[in-house]
């Protein structure tokens, strides 16, 4: 059970890594963006460990994921406007 909680927060601090870095830092978001997209993917996390007893990445990566491709896609858009 452990091992399985380790190799699931291993993949989640990978994606956080991945999507952070490339997503929100390479398309400049604003930082209270930043601050409110890692809120929403820490609280879906807790949401997923409260309800499954684990973090279901199926359950976890795709509101995270469209959130942060929502919110390049209005930084892009708002820097094609200035």
């Amino acid at each position: 059970m452990i091992e399985l909680v380790i190799q699931q927060l291993l993949v989640i601090s990978f994606y956080l890594f991945f999507v952070y870095y490339s997503f929100c830092d390479g398309f400049n978001l604003k930082f209270i963006r930043k601050i409110g997209w890692a809120i929403i993917f820490s609280w879906i996390c807790f949401l997923s460990l409260q309800t499954t007893g684990n973090f279901d990445l199926m359950l976890i990566l795709p509101i995270p994921s469209a959130l942060a491709m929502f919110l390049c896609w209005q930084a892009k858009r708002s820097q094609l406007k200035k």
